[in-house]
């Protein structure tokens, strides 16, 4: 089977792109509904009557397409981490193996750095905190990914080990420092309710917690469609790609024995 870097670079773009068009579809479908709640508070406390530059549908055709766009990009990322890490990985299938990377990749980039900082509706936070916010979230992205990292290097340096005890090690080693980098790392000081001044008189920004969190749980599982689906995208055309190696190869074998 053909494994050089274009061809995992190939399979992962192919299934970020399917990725990234199914988690598209889910957010206008399903996360559409919580922004359009936290929108409409931001319309009546708006004292502006300057129409926006963009209707909301065309919003979020770009927000879709830009979804699809960077999940190509993630699908590139992931093939070259792929093809750096295959014969390391230890399930044995390609499949497996496929998906285990696509699961390491929403467990750091996704599931971490969110259980930190959730997202935010637009009518949710300070505007005036958001360069704060995202350079914590990019750092914290980044010290999630040393640490699976770490983890796994850990992992393979502990093979003398018992399972059991292995185990302990490096969970025990992952989650000591992942508290530590929880607490280092700088809290959201965003509440739900933020003071607006409206027509001179002091209002209430509020939204419900209920759309805050589902709009929050929406968003990490359009990560975790995105992933799951890159995945199994990549580790179908890897199994196919295997499929049709072997068999040529028997093909081979049965011409050679009939000479």
């Amino acid at each position: 089977m053909r494994n050089d870097v274009r061809t995992f670079i190939a399979r992962g773009a192919i299934g970020g792109l399917i990725g990234g068009i199914c988690a598209g579809l889910f957010q206008w479908l399903v996360t559409e509904k919580p922004i359009r709640a936290a929108l409409a508070v931001e319309d009546a406390l708006s004292t502006s009557n300057e129409p926006p530059m963009f209707t909301r549908g065309t919003q979020v055709i770009g927000g879709m397409t830009a979804v699809a766009i960077f999940s190509i990009f993630l699908g590139v990322v992931f093939g070259v981490v792929v093809a750096a890490f295959w014969h390391k990985l230890p399930s044995g299938t390609d499949f497996g193996r496929a998906i285990r990377v696509a699961g390491a990749a929403f467990f750091s980039l996704a599931l971490i750095p969110a259980s930190k900082y959730p997202a935010n509706l637009p009518a949710v936070g300070d505007p005036n905190t958001i360069n704060d916010r995202s350079i914590a979230y990019l750092t914290l992205m980044v010290a999630s990914v040393a640490l699976t990292y770490g983890a796994w290097w850990l992992w393979q340096r502990l093979a003398e080990l018992s399972p059991a005890t292995r185990f302990a090690v490096t969970a025990g080693t992952y989650l000591l420092v992942l508290t530590l980098i929880f607490v280092v790392w700088p809290a959201t000081k965003d509440p739900i309710q933020n003071p607006a001044v409206v027509g001179g008189h002091l209002a209430e920004r509020i939204v419900s917690a209920s759309v805050v969190w589902r709009f929050r749980l929406f968003s990490l599982f359009e990560n975790l469609l995105s992933w799951t689906v890159t995945g199994v995208v990549f580790g179908l055309l890897c199994e196919r790609a295997t499929a049709k190696s072997e068999a040529g190869a028997q093909t081979g074998e049965l011409a050679s024995a009939t000479r």
